[in-house]
């Protein structure tokens, strides 16, 4: 191929909601979702334990495809925004860090081998519960 000489049409598309073929494995609404890139599959924060899988967001809805086969469903994915996360003694001295999945719903500051950063922390709830902005993280794998 060569350069463009013409206008083209790109197809724009939002992007702010993707749908992603899906590995055999059943996707919550609400919960994380990354790509292994072993596969390109989605999959749930649940599989965190290859350091290249890659933040796709945050599910918009729940897909049961754990007795079908990988890519047979697909998964619709929230790219932006600002999510409620468990969290474990989460203090106001969160706010502004990085938060790591420790699952598929669980969110901590300590980042490791196996934890792939999903956001930055924005609010405090609770103890148990903080807000976590995602547009920043997506398309990333550990850091």
């Amino acid at each position: 191929m060569s350069a463009s000489t013409a206008n083209r049409d790109s197809k724009k598309k939002d992007g702010l909601l993707i749908s992603y073929a899906m590995g055999a494995v059943k996707i919550n609404k609400g919960t994380f979702v990354f790509i292994q890139a072993a596969d390109g599959y989605a999959y749930s924060g649940r599989s965190v334990a290859t350091i290249t899988d890659v933040m796709a967001g945050v599910a918009f809805e729940g897909v049961n495809n754990s007795g079908g086969t990988a890519g047979a469903s697909s998964i619709k994915v929230e790219q932006a925004g600002t999510y409620s996360f468990i969290a474990a003694s989460a203090t106001q001295t969160w706010v502004g860090l990085p938060a790591y999945a420790a699952d598929d719903q669980t969110v901590g500051i300590a980042s490791a081998t196996t934890k792939i950063q999903v956001g930055q922390i924005v609010e405090y709830i609770s103890s148990t519960e903080v807000r976590v902005r995602i547009d920043n993280a997506v398309g990333t794998s550990v850091v």
